[in-house]
């Protein structure tokens, strides 16, 4: 019996290795020599891309200083590669980075996270460094970020100013997005302005900039400490949905862009607007982040030999059918008629459409009544997964 293994992290819990490793010892246990395991490292461009990706590219990881979502300097990492071209003249130098290493909800507390207060300055940090090393190819990774300031600190980093009412110069956070009058792009930095530079954005969904299915409505609840109130919430997503909407007006007025090309293209949403950003200021193309990573991993070749698929992620919902993971994964697995089983900590909303995107059965690892507490807790975690994991292939068996 083979088994591919091509599950996702459990976002603040346990990484998408140590969920593969979990699964697979679960199906040790229950089939013993039987199986026959291929982990395949995944991510969808969130945390966890760089590790799924380096292993499978030759490629130096460097380390930079750079500002975390509150301003605070932390070390990031980023990686950096050639396109593989025989001829020196040809090669390009490629910057592969993951926007969670210096803006990722990972780097905060939880009562410390609040999408009016982060800025994605730290990523641009990050990027600046990439271009002041001669690259002229960038993969920038948006998933897992903690903030929702539509680029705004990406883009100050490289030299662009936002300006309010008063001509003061803004910070670039969430809070900022409603205040912004006029944008200045007079200092950008010239290196991204080089005819043959290439940027490549991996999204992990296809959500619009504002409205009900934008930015702020969908993703901004994640990135707020669970302490806070639902009426507080409530009043940072509207704040966060009017900012959306300025910054897309302001940029349509400063660089003479169709405003729904910048707020409806798919993947605008992302990274809290990060991806309308980069996709209409630095003529950036968006691309399905899992794509990219299972090409990357060459999983359609270790897939197609399965006889079954393990797949899955922290919570089973809308949006995995929308570029997450399990959703890649499956759609592999179904050119070649493997079946597809996934595993989660929760499942929300529809489960038939789990089923129309080519998952056969899914499963909550959960097995007794836990607080939200225990339940993230990593022992229990991997504990319930690996039970999980065992009785299915039990049965299988």
């Amino acid at each position: 019996m083979k088994v591919a293994i091509a599950i996702d992290s459990f976002k603040g819990c346990i990484s998408s290795y140590e969920a593969a490793q979990a699964v697979m010892l679960g199906i040790q246990e229950a089939v013993g020599a039987m199986a026959e395991c291929a982990i395949i490292p995944v991510a969808d461009g969130g945390e966890g891309t760089l590790d799924a990706l380096q292993p499978a590219l030759e490629c130096e990881r460097l380390t930079v200083i750079a500002k975390d979502p509150l301003g605070r300097e932390i070390k990031a990492n980023y990686l950096l590669t050639g396109d593989g071209q025989n001829s020196a003249a040809e090669s390009r130098k490629i910057a592969i980075i993951e926007m969670a290493q210096a803006s990722g909800i990972n780097l905060l507390a939880s009562q410390q996270l609040n999408p009016l207060k982060t800025s994605s300055y730290g990523t641009g940090q990050v990027i600046l460094d990439a271009l002041n090393r001669g690259c002229d190819k960038l993969f920038i990774a948006l998933g897992s970020s903690a903030t929702n300031d539509a680029g705004m600190g990406i883009l100050k980093a490289l030299g662009v100013r936002f300006l309010d009412a008063q001509g003061n110069e803004l910070e670039g956070n969430g809070e900022d997005l409603v205040k912004i009058d006029r944008i200045d792009s007079a200092d950008l930095n010239q290196k991204l302005l080089v005819r043959n530079l290439e940027i490549l954005v991996a999204c992990d969904v296809d959500n619009p900039l504002y409205g009900t299915t934008g930015a702020a409505y969908v993703f901004a609840p994640q990135k707020c400490a669970p302490t806070m109130s639902q009426e507080a919430v409530a009043e940072i997503i509207e704040e966060l949905d009017r900012g959306l909407r300025n910054f897309a007006i302001k940029v349509s007025e400063a660089f003479s862009i169709n405003e729904a090309a910048i707020s409806q293209i798919p993947g605008a949403g992302a990274a809290g607007g990060v991806g309308a950003a980069l996709a209409a200021i630095l003529q950036a193309k968006l691309i399905s982040g899992i794509e990219f990573v299972l090409n990357c991993v060459a999983a359609e070749t270790q897939i197609q030999q399965a006889d079954w698929v393990v797949t899955g992620e922290g919570q089973l919902d809308d949006q995995t059918t929308r570029g997450k993971v399990p959703a890649g994964v499956a759609a592999i697995a179904r050119k070649y008629n493997v079946p597809v089983i996934a595993f989660s900590g929760s499942i929300v909303g529809d489960p038939q459409t789990l089923h129309e995107i080519g998952i056969d059965a899914y499963f909550s690892i959960l097995n007794r009544p836990l607080s939200l507490e225990a339940a993230m807790d990593k022992d229990n975690a991997i504990a319930m997964l690996k039970q999980s994991a065992r009785e299915v292939f039990r049965l299988i068996a």
